[in-house]
This record gives structure tokens, sequence and C-alpha cells, in this order.
């Protein structure tokens, strides 16, 4: 190993001496000095101070997207959950609508926030994307989710009334003996 070289490969200051403690090596004689931290060097105008969120700034449609994603993902869940309770008919109806007016209006808050970051020159992300696909995800599965719940009603109020006309009719037939 050389002498005038110390083990990571770099030339000691003048003098021969490393710097003391954390100081920076001074620059070479014919380089102007470093502006301190925080400023610009000579000769350059200042930066513009930068936002909370950046440079590019906030995305407009976010909020829009994020609320037009979870009414899908909620649109989605009711759509499975309503023919599951068909044996309660009113409840049963009851989540079928939440869950198509959920999908429709995750769709449409998907494609309004989409737009608004169009608008504003920001690209599509992930979030308006996901709203959308899962808004129309949504949307079909109410649509499966109302023929589903339709025919789980039909089949239980024909049980119930098969089951009242069998008691009746038990009734009936009991009566008559005595």
């Amino acid at each position: 190993m050389n002498n005038s070289q110390n083990p990571y490969g770099q030339q000691p200051p003048m003098g021969g001496q490393p710097p003391m403690g954390g100081q920076p090596p001074m620059p070479p004689m014919n380089q102007p000095p470093m502006p301190p931290m925080g400023q610009p060097p000579m000769g350059q105008p200042p930066m513009a101070p930068m936002g909370p969120m950046g440079p590019m700034g906030p995305e407009p449609g976010k909020q829009f997207n994020i609320a037009g994603m979870v009414l899908s993902i909620i649109s989605i869940v009711l759509s499975i959950v309503a023919p599951c309770v068909a044996a309660i008919p009113i409840l049963s109806i009851i989540l079928v609508v939440l869950a198509l007016a959920c999908g429709i209006a995750g769709l449409v808050l998907a494609v309004k926030g989409g737009n608004m970051n169009n608008a504003a020159g920001v690209p599509k992300g992930g979030l308006s994307t996901a709203g959308l696909v899962c808004g129309i995800i949504g949307i079909i599965f109410a649509g499966i989710s109302v023929i589903c719940t339709t025919i789980c009603v039909c089949s239980v109020c024909m049980v119930m009334n098969a089951y009242n006309g069998a008691v009746s009719d038990l009734y009936n037939s009991y009566s008559y003996y005595y």
C-alpha cells in the first residue's frame, strides 16, 4: 500500500492530516467555498418552496377515488351476504338494494375522481382503476344477488305457505273426528 493513500483510496488533505471530527474537508484552492446549508450555490436563483405533498402536489380526485373504492367493496360484500339471509326476506331485500346503491355510487365516484385527475394533468392511478373495476364487479354481483335473493325469498315463501297449508289441513282433519 502506498504511504500517500489512506485505506479508503482517498488522498489526505493538505498537510497530510485527516480532517478533525466530523468536519468536511476543505475545498481545493481553485474552487469557491461551498455556501451554507439550505442556500443555493452562487449565481443560481433560490428554489421555490415545496408544499407538503412534494413538487407535484396532491391528486385532486384522491378522496373521490378512495370513497368510490370503499363503496364498491361494500357493494360486493353486501351482494354476497344478501342471498345468505334469505330466511329473513325483508333483510335480504334491504341488503340487495343497499348493494346496488353502493355499487352505483362507487362507480360514479371513481369516474368523477378519475376525471378530476385527468383535468389536473395527473395520470390515472391505481385507486381510480380499482374503484372503477370494483364498482363494475359490485353492480354485476348485485344484479346476480337480486336474482338469487328473489329465488330464495320465493322458495322460503312457498315452503312457508305449504307448511301453513299442511298444518291447516291437519287441524281440519283432526277437528272433523272430534
